[in-house]
């Protein structure tokens, strides 16, 4: 099934999508959150908490608050704008999110072996944040990070500077922690 939605979509209780939706503004999710195991097209922002299930694609202008989840084979993609995390989000073992815009985070991300980030801007990570890399996390712009820990076992790549001001740093070696810009400093 294939549904559009002209304008905002706001629904308090749980959204599952099976099928197609695409709506053309913003789209809020209340306390149920949204599951999705077919597609979703937002072209304004995003608001609350989504699941993409394996195989499912999920495409938003931006992500203005709430969490991710996606699972295995899930794709998840923030076309062109940040994407701002106020609770715990995840990227399972072959789950691919990719950021348009920066990524501002106030909470926990973990992604697990075999997963993917690409933030093509910055990463911002502020207040009680915590980062568990088991998988890939590319970094076009700059990371600056405050007051939080990382547990690093996969690889992360920066294209600009790399800045970590308070909190833990652990289990990063040279061998998967790379600053590649021209310039870039650590």
């Amino acid at each position: 099934s294939s549904l559009v939605k002209t304008g905002n979509f706001n629904w308090a209780p749980k959204v599952t999508i099976a099928g197609s939706l695409s709506v053309t503004g913003d789209f809020t999710s209340g306390y149920g959150g949204t599951t999705v195991s077919g597609s979703l097209n937002v072209t304004g922002a995003f608001n609350g908490n989504l699941i993409v299930e394996p195989g499912a694609v999920v495409r938003v202008g931006s992500i203005s608050g709430g969490s991710f989840q996606v699972k295995n084979g899930g794709l998840l993609i923030v076309e062109n704008g940040d994407c701002t995390l106020t609770a715990a989000a995840s990227i399972e073992s072959n789950g691919r999110v990719e950021i348009h815009g920066n990524l501002n985070m106030e909470s926990q991300i973990t992604t697990s072996n075999g997963s993917i980030l690409i933030v093509y801007g910055n990463l911002n990570a502020i207040s009680n944040w915590g980062m568990s890399i088991a998988g890939d996390v590319v970094v076009t712009g700059n990371f600056s990070a405050s007051n939080g820990t990382i547990q690093n076992s996969g690889n992360v790549v920066i294209g600009g500077n790399y800045t970590h001001g308070g909190g833990g740093f652990g289990g990063t070696t040279s061998n998967n922690f790379y600053v590649v810009g021209d310039g870039s400093t650590v």
